[in-house]
Parts: structure tokens; sequence; C-alpha cells
């Protein structure tokens, strides 16, 4: 019997010895970090494009004309489909995560969302700011309509634009003085890796959310209805 109970402890010595050696051997896990950013302010971006001046009736034939024929749906000055703006940005710390040992190795996924509300509003041919006229003198009416277009947003890292645009139509707003808006819901994903940064990630990054309008509407992110979520995965 003692000699049974002397191999039966020592059996178990050695297996308690080989199960911690094992466990020594382990990395120990590493939970992700994750990072949500909620827009808690009221963004707009004015319209870039003129609506469509798709009848007229004034004493000013001739610029009506212009407005419907060569006018209608053109870009305005100043907008040429690269004026793209930030909506949402995060600086990311290494340190802050504790995460320095895992900047050659570390995956980042970049998920955002903007809900986006397109305003139509009549253009006035006629402004008391002579800048600002489309037509002198100018004396009737306009029909004005909205047809949808595209908004997008692209992903920037530290300044650079990274990853592929992501676009959303909004709906034709049709014909009217009044203001009326549709509120489809945008997003966008990425994955950002090392290799990106040469191999090793900076011990800090910025992530920024840029928008662009497209429309003959303003379009409008209201407050607390964008978010940007920076989920760090180490490995």
């Amino acid at each position: 019997m003692r000699i049974v109970s002397i191999f039966l402890i020592s059996f178990m010595f050695f297996a308690f010895f080989g199960f911690t050696q094992d466990e020594m051997i382990q990395p120990l896990e590493v939970v992700p970090k994750v990072v949500s950013y909620v827009g808690d302010t009221k963004m707009t971006y004015e319209a870039t494009r003129w609506p469509d001046f798709y009848d007229y009736s004034s004493d000013n034939p001739t610029c009506g004309d212009y407005l419907r024929d060569t006018l209608s749906l053109t870009r305005k000055d100043g907008f040429d489909g690269k004026q793209y703006r930030k909506i949402m940005d995060y600086t990311v710390s290494l340190a802050d995560y504790g995460l320095e040992d895992y900047s050659g190795t570390m995956k980042v996924l970049i998920t955002w969302t903007v809900r986006v509300e397109g305003h139509k509003e009549k253009v006035n041919i006629w402004n008391e700011d002579p800048a600002k006229r489309l037509c002198h003198p100018w004396h009737g009416t306009s029909y004005q309509n909205f047809p949808g277009g595209d908004v997008t947003t692209r992903l920037y890292i530290n300044g650079s634009q990274y990853g592929e645009d992501f676009k959303i139509t909004i709906p034709d707003a049709g014909q009217s003085t009044d203001v009326n808006i549709s509120d489809p819901t945008q997003t966008g994903s990425e994955i950002l890796t090392a290799d990106y940064f040469g191999g090793e990630f900076p011990e800090v990054f910025t992530v920024t959310v840029k928008w662009y309008n497209d429309t003959c509407m303003d379009i409008v992110s209201p407050e607390d209805m964008r978010n940007l979520i920076i989920t760090v995965m180490p490995k």
C-alpha cells in the first residue's frame, strides 16, 4: 500500500507540474478593446448642385431658358466632388489600452453609421445681394425639382484616405418650395492592419470619417444620430 501511495502521489505531482508548465507557456488572451464615439452635434452639408429649373414664367425668358437648359443640376461654384468634410474622428492611443506589445500583430475593425436627412428648399432667382442673383431682372415664377443624389462617406487614417467610398442615394424630393425630409442611414466598415503602417502600428493614430454631398438638397446629420465604433483586436 505504501508503494502504491507513493506512486500515486508522484504521478499527481508530475501531472500537476506538467499542467502548470503548459499554462505558463501559453500567452494570456487579451480581450478586444472597443471604443464607441457618438456625434453629439448637428452637422450640415449644403447643396452642392443646383435644382432642376424645369420650367418658368417670367419677364426674362433669356435667363429662364439659361436656368432650364444650362444651369439645371450642375455643380455650384467651389464644388468639384473633392470637398470632403470631417464628420467624426477619434484618436487611438495604444498605451491607453495597454496594447503596445501588440502593435505588429493586432487588427482594428472600424465601423461607422451616419443618418442623413435631405432637405429641399427653393432657390431664389433674384436676390438683393447682386453676387447671389441668378437672373436680373426677374419677375415671375421658377418651377424647381429636387431629384435624388449621392452622399458619400470615406475613412481617413492620419489624414490619408483609407479603403473605398461608401455611397447612399438620397431619394427624389420632388417639386415643392417646402422642406421635405428623407432620412436613410449609411454604414461603412474597414479593417486596418499593421501592414498599412509598414509592419507596426504607431503609438497614436487618428481615425476620421468625412462626407461629401453631391445633391441639390441640404444634407443634415442630426445630433446623436451618427456613430463611430473602433474595435482593437490583439493577437
